[in-house]
């Protein structure tokens, strides 16, 4: 399976963006919607200016196929619903713990009641509480939370996010193709 839009938009607006580049909780250089050195160019910190909303929007795309991928093969092509894969994909994006997470466990058991219990195994740091929840109740019966928007922030020169600068954004038109298409 890929991620389908709708997830890509759910994820991203857990997620959000920041269009500078910033340093990260681990003080890694970090752009758009997590992307650091270590996924592949670019490197955020030779990003000097900011990004658009398409090229982050086209980052995040190349960067999330490798966690999608990841999480096929974690559960061997169970049959699943788009959204259970989509929750899997969010929950993936954060952690990176497929390949040992408990829910993987259930789910090649077939018990997806158990698995989407299992989301709320992972709380630390209890910050991700409530993103947990929200991929639990993706999971569950497809609903999300954000609804095709996200929060878009800055950062000033020295990597800090200005988190009081954020502004909402609708996602659904870079996805439904009313808006030009960005590069891939």
């Amino acid at each position: 399976m890929i991620l389908s839009n709708k997830g890509a938009m759910e994820l991203i607006g857990r997620e959000a963006f920041v269009q500078s580049r910033y340093r990260d909780g681990g003080g890694n250089w970090t752009i758009g919607a997590g992307h650091t050195k270590w996924a592949g160019e670019p490197d955020p910190y030779t990003v000097m200016v900011p990004m658009s909303i398409h090229d982050m929007i086209a980052l995040f795309r190349k960067d999330v196929q490798r966690y999608a991928t990841q999480v096929s093969l974690a559960v061997h092509n169970m049959t699943m619903t788009q959204d259970q894969f989509d929750a899997l994909v969010s929950f993936h994006y954060n952690t990176g713990a497929i390949a040992h997470a408990r829910m993987t466990y259930d789910i090649l058991k077939g018990d997806f009641s158990q698995a989407a219990r299992d989301f709320d195994l992972y709380h630390s740091p209890p910050s991700v509480a409530g993103r947990r929840s929200e991929e639990k109740h993706q999971f569950i019966d497809g609903t999300i939370a954000h609804g095709g928007m996200a929060t878009i922030y800055p950062a000033t020169p020295n990597g800090s996010v200005l988190w009081s600068d954020g502004r909402r954004v609708d996602l659904r038109p870079y996805f439904d193709g009313s808006v030009v298409p960005f590069a891939s």
